[in-house]
């Protein structure tokens, strides 16, 4: 990080990874014997707590559970909605709930000192995301407890994480033509490029976050520039008559109002504002329109609603033209992939570790001033956890598998221009989600998530074996 943001070595300053107030424990169970482990160790605690899962339907069912044995348990995920998470995040740290069975969607901003525990009941994503998440456990500085209940069951939801956020390579070169084909009638060596995230992620089949990854390594490459963010739709409803409005203004800003509401169609109560119309009308800028809406919003004679976020870039033609960019985007990915499913290894190798845990996370980030013995993790009680499958994941014969790839495949027809791949077919049987997948209710066919207790790898390579025309 250091090297990227050109901070010379003398100017760092390195306060140390290793927290003696953390009690670090990992615990091998099986998955049938969690729920009642993870039952057990709530009871113990005093005090406020997060309990970390993997998925969303996971946090409620948890969060259920401890909830029907009289435990205060909220569930926290990104599925609900803004003000829902607020209200939760908020009896959370004012203490009204004691826990919060999370995804890592919680966390951020959350700087709560009282946190008594952590606790993992699936695998996280890495060390990294380990780290960060314990390290909210004990901020004032009093001892807090942090238990990692482990087993390989959760090793492939965790791999697919990482599968499902790399991009084909058909995706990105449908990214980079839509950028030149909608730049093909501007002239100049500069050009400016429009995107709404979630059209652009539904035409791509690529889901938002890693397509936002992809414009990121756009602008690192230079071929974008972000230059701002405008709302394309407005919606308004008026909360005093439209004529009374209109005689508090004078002149030609009275004018200007008229187009706007002439512009605007409305349904019973609101109405949608069709900027293109009035620009032809009245030739008004953008940014004098939205300010004109905004001001009528806090004079409280309009509600105003606006949404799909419209993002605009400046772009460097002659960098877009490059015959290798999309290549060169998909190895960038394959790269990241890799270096991804590596982490997830070294993880269960560190939860495997018959060395102080405490120390060999300190040193992990390269702090070398923690204790080699900190008496107080697991490992230091001579409690070694070795991670094990519950029951060994059985992969389905080749003529299931055969079988729902062909019933893909027939589904799909005529449905869409995109062309299935090996890695589409193994998505569809590890029931991963993605665009194309969920415009077309793929969800529904019996096939989808045949082999999900599979890890992503070994369905690649059971795909090997099936002859079929459509793989590359």
């Amino acid at each position: 990080m250091a090297q990227r943001f050109s901070i010379a070595n003398e100017h760092i300053v390195q306060t140390g990874f290793y927290r003696a107030n953390l009690d670090l424990s990992v615990i091998s169970v099986a998955e049938g014997d969690k729920q009642a482990q993870l039952l057990e160790i709530v009871q113990q605690q005093s005090g406020s707590g997060i309990v970390y899962v993997t998925l969303q339907h996971t946090a409620e069912w948890v969060a259920q559970f401890l909830s029907s044995n009289d435990i205060n348990a909220e569930a926290y995920h990104a599925g609900f909605d803004n003000e829902k998470r607020q209200a939760i995040q908020n009896d959370f740290m004012h203490s009204q709930v004691q826990v919060i069975v999370a995804t890592i969607a919680f966390g951020m901003g959350i700087d709560k000192a009282d946190i008594r525990f952590v606790l993992h009941y699936d695998l996280p994503k890495s060390i990294e995301n380990y780290s960060q998440e314990i390290g909210r456990a004990g901020r004032d500085g009093q001892p807090a407890t942090c238990i990692t209940l482990a087993n390989l069951d959760g090793l492939n939801t965790v791999e697919n994480f990482v599968y499902g956020d790399t991009p084909e390579l058909q995706g990105i070169e449908f990214v980079v033509d839509k950028i030149r084909l909608e730049l093909s009638e501007q002239h100049g060596p500069q050009a400016q490029w429009e995107m709404q995230i979630n059209s652009l992620s539904t035409a791509s089949n690529i889901r938002q976050l890693p397509l936002k990854t992809l414009l990121v390594q756009l602008e690192i490459l230079a071929v974008l520039r972000p230059l701002y963010a405008y709302f394309a739709d407005f919606k308004y409803k008026f909360l005093q008559d439209k004529q009374q409005i209109l005689q508090q203004f004078e002149g030609e800003r009275r004018t200007f109002l008229e187009a706007i509401f002439a512009n605007t169609q409305m349904k019973k109560i609101w109405g949608s504002l069709n900027f293109d119309n009035l620009y032809q009308a009245y030739g008004a800028d953008r940014n004098r329109v939205v300010k004109a809406m905004e001001y009528l919003q806090e004079k409280n004679l309009i509600e105003l609603e606006t949404k799909l976020i419209t993002e605009v870039y400046q772009v460097d033609v002659q960098k877009l033209e490059d015959t290798e960019l999309a290549q060169n985007l998909t190895t960038y990915f394959a790269d990241k992939e890799q270096k991804e499913i590596k982490r997830i290894a070294a993880l269960v190798r560190f939860f495997e570790l018959d060395r102080c845990l405490s120390s060999n996370l300190s040193r992990y980030f390269d702090d070398q001033q923690a204790p080699e013995h900190c008496s107080h993790c697991s490992v230091c009680r001579n409690q070694v956890a070795k991670l094990e499958y519950s029951q060994n994941p059985v992969m389905p014969d080749i003529q299931k598998i055969s079988a729902a790839v062909q019933g893909l495949d027939k589904h799909l027809s005529g449905k869409s221009d995109y062309t299935l791949t090996a890695e589409t077919y193994c998505r569809f049987l590890t029931g991963m989600s993605v665009p194309l997948f969920a415009r077309n209710k793929v969800r529904q066919l019996p096939g989808f998530g045949l082999c999900e207790k599979n890890r992503y790898a070994d369905v690649r390579e059971m795909l090997k074996k099936i002859s079929h025309t459509a793989f590359s």
